[in-house]
């Protein structure tokens, strides 16, 4: 196994010189509303969005996409099965 000098990077690892993709972001905006599940889906289209139009860096994107994903799973989600049952009670009564 070769052992690298101290500070140096290995070949190949990282953007290519140039690379502007890290530097790139998305703004917020006080509009955005991450604690409704229609403030999510307008946000994850800005990110979709920016993204596809190279205003949004890829490693960036990947970050917001796992950020929203958890904000779903763990926040709106729960909230939305609540609401599921409640009104499923409703249409049995």
């Amino acid at each position: 196994m070769r052992r690298r000098k101290r500070g140096g990077s290995r070949r190949g690892s990282g953007a290519p010189a140039g690379n502007r993709n890290g530097a790139k972001s998305l703004p917020w905006l006080e509009s955005y509303d991450l604690a409704s599940s229609d403030g999510v889906r307008g946000f994850l289209v800005q990110i979709v969005r920016r993204t596809w139009t190279g205003e949004l860096g890829s490693r960036q994107a990947g970050a917001l996409n796992g950020t929203m994903r958890l904000i779903l799973e763990h926040d709106l989600l729960p909230e939305l099965e609540k609401r599921i049952k409640s009104l499923e009670g409703m249409k049995t009564n």
